[in-house]
């Protein structure tokens, strides 16, 4: 199977969005109205932020993307959606942060995503060829 991703912007600048990392898989593609049935019951209560989805408490954090990186929004074209060879997707927004949001525990630095997104760092560290770090350090 082939994937396409569409960089271009149509002539015009991409817009920020609000993005939360949900811990279920929700069975729908469709737009939502976010703004009015969800963000407006986020509520922070010391320092973890709390929510409910369909009568299920969640708990969760602000994520910040990696410094030299910028999370897309992707939509997948509906023409190629049925074709098993090629799949076509364009970018409808970015961000710089996200929430991620936990049922049964508050958000910590042991979540798996958050170690994901760690390892971004240590891998370019490791990576780092010695001279490099040398000249950077100086």
């Amino acid at each position: 199977m082939s994937m396409l991703l569409n960089l271009e912007s149509e002539g015009r600048s991409l817009e920020s969005v609000s993005c939360h990392l949900m811990p279920c898989k929700i069975e729908y593609d469709g737009n939502a109205n976010v703004s009015k049935f969800y963000a407006s019951n986020i509520r922070e209560e010391n320092g973890v932020l709390k929510s409910s989805f369909r009568g299920h408490p969640l708990q969760g954090q602000i994520v910040q993307v990696p410094n030299g990186y910028k999370g897309v929004v992707l939509e997948e074209n509906p023409k190629f959606s049925s074709s098993e060879d090629k799949r076509e997707f364009k970018i409808k927004g970015t961000f710089e942060k996200f929430t991620a949001w936990n049922w049964d525990k508050i958000p910590s630095h042991n979540d798996k995503l958050i170690k994901a997104l760690q390892w971004i760092d240590i891998a370019s560290a490791l990576h780092t060829s010695v001279s490099q770090y040398k000249n950077e350090q100086e």
